[in-house]
């Protein structure tokens, strides 16, 4: 016997696929008639949908859990129904969104490639450097500040500087390897600022022909992060 909490639930459900399944066909170009879908055959189609859907919901989460009821009825609070939009205007709306959000990446990717023309250029090539710098395979977080970054899937960072990797098939004290990580740590200025430009911007790389690929912002990578990046 289904209780009239179980029985509310499920008609929430089947109420929201019926709404669903009219919102698309709306959103169409074409409408029922010209789909042969006459309006029974859809709400047959949502009821058994509804059912299905509640079937494996109960099943996987408990769905009479107090969590999951509170979700339901804070839903059904904000009153929510189906309105027709011009597909078109929606269209047009998401293509400058996507325009909006390529240019501010192009903009940064653009700023690196001109920085590390300009700082490569500037660099003095020395056979005998010797230097020591930020190794991801060799971070102790102890020794930096790490804040967690909702930019970053909660992550804890470090926004100061990059770090650098370098695969075990390289030669981390190669003269090649170490003039590249010289001249590139001036990339952490424009790693920066493209962070502040952009607070959607995510990990920025920059990878060198010699084998070594500097990453920002800092962050602690477990030994299993080292061996992908190879």
């Amino acid at each position: 016997m289904m209780t009239k909490k179980r029985k509310k639930i499920k008609i929430t459900i089947t109420t929201i696929v019926w709404k669903f399944l009219i919102l698309f066909l709306n959103f169409g170009i074409s409408t029922c008639d010209e789909l042969n879908l006459p309006l029974h055959s859809i709400i047959k189609f949502s009821d058994h949908f509804g059912q299905s859907v509640y079937d494996k919901v109960a099943k996987a989460t408990a769905i009479m859990d107090l969590k999951i009821l509170k979700i339901i009825k804070d839903y059904l609070l904000l009153e929510p129904n189906v309105k027709q939009v011009d597909g078109q205007s929606l269209t047009s709306d998401m293509k400058r969104a996507v325009q909006k959000m390529l240019h501010r990446k192009l903009i940064a990717l653009h700023s690196l490639s001109n920085m590390s023309d300009v700082s490569f250029r500037q660099h003095i090539f020395d056979p005998t450097l010797r230097m020591t710098y930020p190794e991801s395979k060799n971070l102790n977080y102890t020794d930096f500040i790490l804040v967690r970054s909702a930019q970053f899937n909660d992550m804890t960072v470090n926004f100061t500087m990059s770090t650098v990797h370098i695969p075990n098939s390289v030669y981390e004290k190669s003269s090649d390897v170490l003039n590249g990580v010289a001249w590139s740590a001036s990339l952490d200025d424009t790693f920066k600022r493209n962070n502040e430009r952009d607070e959607h911007l995510k990990w920025q790389y920059f990878c060198s022909s010699t084998g070594f690929l500097r990453m920002y912002p800092v962050f602690i990578s477990d030994e299993y992060v080292c061996f992908r990046i190879q």
